[in-house]
């Protein structure tokens, strides 16, 4: 009897495999994550040792929020192919982005030593070490990147970074240059420009580069308003809402840890006055953060809230603020037309550094006794106008922001029908290594006879 020969299965052939992945793919650069997300699932249960598929089902994750799926992907994608470049880069950057700094500067060490001319790995290397603090060997691998792709204008960007973070403002105003030498719109440039010839105190050089930033780009808030910051004229009454918008939609994702860097007390401030004023242990207050921001104050004003409600004009940074889960409320407004609406009525209303938009204080503190019920309490911080020659009782510092006299506060607070319970003296943070001075003030609104 003859033996029958076997029936092989199909072999799995290169233009299978790309043909699976090239559907896939497509899918997920149309943005149909879901399927993508099935067709990578689906090809991997046919061939489980596919790297690119389990690699781009990595990224796929990342995308989607799920950093450590992400990871353990594409680490099996490397066990496969060690040498698999695109894939060490970007797990180096999900590393990083999840916060696993020293394991993402790892990887890309791993592929530098590999792949000494990756200029990407060169450049994501110097944002990790920046992040971690080690600004020095940052700045040698920038200067690396640039090296090898000397027309990068966001490695330029990164290495003014780390050079104005070591004092070497001249060096990052170089930097800075050819950054919008390369790319004369690059926003951030311009404004890191400017800030750093502040710093330096050059600050002609300064209202010059706000000049030329304008010139490229003449509706932009921020160059509008630093370079009247800049200028000796007679300031706005407060800063615009396009201004503040934007510079805090761009400041979001890196404003707690910014913030944290400059020691920055606000917090803490708050709530040393809001326990003079009251017990945290009836939370019985409908409480407003007035300029919450990334909700920094958020967990100091649940203690005492029965109902807390957060308010800011920037988008981004509430998006933050949402992410902790304190608030019950968040509204995207201009403080004053919120408090002015009529809808909402407070028994604490506190607001720290945000005050420093505003010149004028009349309005604002008028819309804020409008929104206090009777016997209600305002807190919040501004900063001190210490000059001796302030006719106005505020000024606009050339960092941007407005100093208020205290003689100024307590004008504005009594024709506010406001009963000044504590005007005080506090370091609100540091700014280029000096002591911010700030002012606490603590009020009550008159009760009604």
């Amino acid at each position: 009897m003859k033996r029958k020969s076997r029936i092989r299965k199909p072999r799995r052939t290169r233009s299978t495999v790309n043909k699976a992945l090239g559907a896939a793919l497509k899918l997920h650069r149309a943005g149909r994550l879901a399927d993508a997300k099935q067709a990578y699932e689906h090809m991997l249960r046919a061939h489980p040792d596919c790297a690119e598929a389990l690699y781009l089902l990595g990224v796929l994750f990342h995308r989607i929020g799920s950093p450590n799926e992400s990871i353990a992907l594409i680490h099996r994608a490397l066990a496969l192919r060690p040498n698999f470049t695109e894939a060490q880069n970007d797990l180096g950057n999900v590393l990083h982005e999840a916060g696993q700094l020293e394991e993402a500067a790892s990887v890309f060490r791993k592929l530098i030593r590999f792949k000494p001319q990756h200029a990407d790995a060169c450049n994501n290397l110097g944002v990790v070490l920046k992040d971690q603090g080690k600004h020095e060997e940052a700045v040698t691998a920038f200067k690396k990147a640039i090296q090898l792709n000397p027309k990068n204008a966001g490695q330029h960007y990164n290495l003014g970074n780390a050079l104005k973070k070591l004092g070497r403002f001249d060096e990052a105003v170089a930097a800075y240059r050819l950054v919008i030498e390369l790319e004369p719109f690059h926003t951030d440039a311009c404004q890191s420009l400017a800030a750093t010839l502040r710093r330096a105190g050059r600050l002609h050089e300064s209202q010059e580069a706000l000049r030329h930033w304008l010139q490229q780009d003449s509706e932009n808030p921020i160059a509008q308003h630093m370079l009247i910051a800049c200028s000796d004229g007679e300031p706005p009454s407060r800063a615009s809402d396009a201004y503040v918008r934007q510079v805090f939609d761009r400041f979001a994702n890196t404003f707690d840890e910014e913030l944290q860097e400059l020691g920055y007390q606000g917090p803490q401030v708050l709530a040393a006055a809001i326990t003079q004023e009251f017990n945290p242990e009836e939370k019985s207050l409908d409480v407003l953060d007035a300029g919450c921001g990334t909700g920094l104050c958020g967990p100091v004003l649940r203690r005492y809230a029965r109902k807390l409600v957060g308010v800011d004009l920037s988008p981004a940074m509430l998006d933050r603020a949402r992410r902790l889960s304190v608030y019950d409320e968040l509204v995207t407004a201009e403080l004053t037309t919120y408090l002015n609406d009529g809808s909402a009525a407070f028994d604490l209303i506190a607001s720290a550094d945000t005050m420093n938009y505003f010149g004028v204080l009349k309005p604002v503190l008028a819309a804020v006794a409008r929104a206090l019920r009777d016997g209600g309490c305002v807190v919040f911080t501004c900063e001190e106008d210490d000059s001796e020659h302030s006719e106005l009782g505020y000024r606009l510092g050339h960092h941007g922001r407005y100093c208020h006299t205290a003689d100024y506060l307590k004008k504005c607070l009594a024709e506010a029908g406001l009963t000044i319970r504590g005007i005080t003296s506090a370091v609100l943070r540091l700014e280029a290594n000096q002591s911010v001075a700030g002012i606490v003030v603590r009020a009550r609104k008159n009760v009604a006879r």
